[in-house]
């Protein structure tokens, strides 16, 4: 069947040669591999179905990560030249690829990766990392298990490449972001202003940029501020926030009249606070203003304000319903679309008007436990903030609107619980009174408003 290349385009021949030989892979998995290797056309016809999937299975089955990254030996080539063969290209390729999947199936870690691997195969890796050929992708990603220079450079040029698949490049940002290595701060910028890049990944570069607690990081984040998406931007803020260096960056910006003001918000605020350092706190009180951490008083005063403007006008729930897209659906999720940071308010209680007006004015009076803020200040100088999800021997993790912040225990320095919720005082100041009234009539709709044709 496997000698047989029309057989590799069919939609179910692949999965049905695999489905049988898996049975003997137990027994006879390194026989199989063997046999497949032999025959470089099978190699090339059946290399991302039947080929990889055995490699895998046997992996998992049969071998330890000491036997995986041995067998890895004799798939390479003995010179880099032997690359311009693109039947062994892929040969390589998907050994390379197999080695990194087993490895993430076993839940081998990227240092006890690297200390399987002696100079020999180190260099044998590092040479095809630096090659032309499609190899040099997977041999890329191991190699950076060590941190390897070639690699490095690849991974860097492979970041800032717009043609790039994405998410090989979001891939190498998590790889190499976690070496907060300022020498990334070129590649990482690039990638943060792809307009052609999808957001999601642009946010891995920007976060980490932030935590690398250094000030031209920072300062690249910020060089160009107003040219980024309007979705981009407020992950930008969340992310210098991230580290002393970089919240002082940001506070001189906005001192400075580089950065608008109304880009920083109370949790912005907070977090800053949260480092216990004593000159950035009063320069948040300089730049932003005092940051309330228990119930504000005059929110109660605004709460009334407010019910009498929404009272005194016709509001559109159906307008209102973009307002909430706009300003709340990354936290809270409505009639299933939004975030799930905040409470799903589908089947809340939103039929009385002063309930929902304090909800959304004075979000820190009525607070459930689950959505308490929490700082978590770390040995490397860096804090984040987000409610807390988990709390264990192991780790500590917190999930707030710009991700989930997964925290080793030993890395953990304090962590503070703030009785004020995550949801920021001042959502009124960021629209207009129309947009106000209408997003209240939305959220008091007892089912989704549907627009009028």
């Amino acid at each position: 069947m496997l000698e047989n290349p029309q057989n590799a385009h069919d939609p179910l021949i692949p999965t049905i040669i695999y489905n049988n030989l898996r049975e003997m892979i137990p027994a006879r998995g390194d026989q199989i591999v063997e046999q497949i290797d032999r025959d470089s056309a099978i190699a090339s016809d059946f290399d991302e179905t039947v080929v990889r999937w055995v490699r895998d299975a046997v992996n998992a089955m049969n071998r330890s990560p000491e036997q995986i990254a041995k067998t890895l030996k004799g798939a390479l080539p003995a010179s880099v030249g032997a690359l311009v063969d693109k039947t062994t290209d892929r040969k390589i390729r998907g050994a390379l690829q197999s080695v990194i999947d087993a490895f993430g199936t076993l839940g081998v870690k990227p240092a006890q990766a690297a200390r399987l691997f002696n100079d020999e195969l180190r260099h044998a890796v590092s040479d095809i990392a630096a090659s032309q050929g499609s190899s040099r992708i997977p041999a890329t990603a191991v190699a950076l298990w060590w941190h390897d220079p070639k690699a490095v450079t690849t991974a860097r040029a492979i970041i800032g490449d717009s043609m790039a698949d994405a998410g090989l490049r979001s891939e190498f940002v998590r790889a190499l972001g976690a070496t907060k290595d300022v020498a990334n701060i070129d590649a990482f910028a690039s990638l943060v202003y792809d307009n052609g890049a999808p957001i999601l990944i642009r946010q891995g570069a920007v976060n980490a940029l932030g935590v690398m607690n250094d000030p031209r990081a920072a300062a690249s984040l910020l060089d160009h501020f107003d040219q980024l998406p309007i979705d981009l931007k407020p992950m930008v803020i969340n992310a210098l926030v991230l580290s002393t260096t970089s919240s002082r960056v940001l506070l001189d910006s906005i001192k400075g009249g580089r950065i608008p003001l109304s880009n920083m918000n109370e949790n912005h605020a907070r977090a800053i606070n949260g480092f216990n350092d004593p000159d950035l706190s009063k320069e948040v009180v300089d730049v932003w203003g005092k940051v309330q951490t228990e119930r504000n008083p005059e929110r109660a005063k605004l709460v009334k304000q407010y019910r009498k403007l929404f009272l005194s006008r016709g509001s559109d729930p159906v307008k209102g319903m973009s307002v909430f897209e706009a300003k709340c659906s990354q936290c809270h999720t409505i009639y299933g679309k939004g975030g799930n940071i905040g409470p799903d308010l589908t089947g809340v209680g939103r039929d009385n008007l002063d309930l929902v007006l304090s909800n959304v004015l004075d979000p820190s009076l009525v607070i459930g436990k689950p959505y308490y803020v929490y700082v978590a200040k770390l040995k490397d100088d860096t804090a984040v903030s987000g409610i807390l999800v988990e709390d264990s021997s192991k780790q500590i993790v917190l999930k707030e609107p710009a991700g989930v912040h997964v925290i080793p225990r030993d890395q953990l320095v304090r962590l503070v619980q703030q009785n004020i919720s995550m949801m920021p005082e001042g959502l009124e100041q960021t629209m207009s009174q129309e947009e106000f009234s209408d997003l209240i009539a939305f959220l008091l709709s007892k089912e989704q408003p549907v627009p009028k044709k």
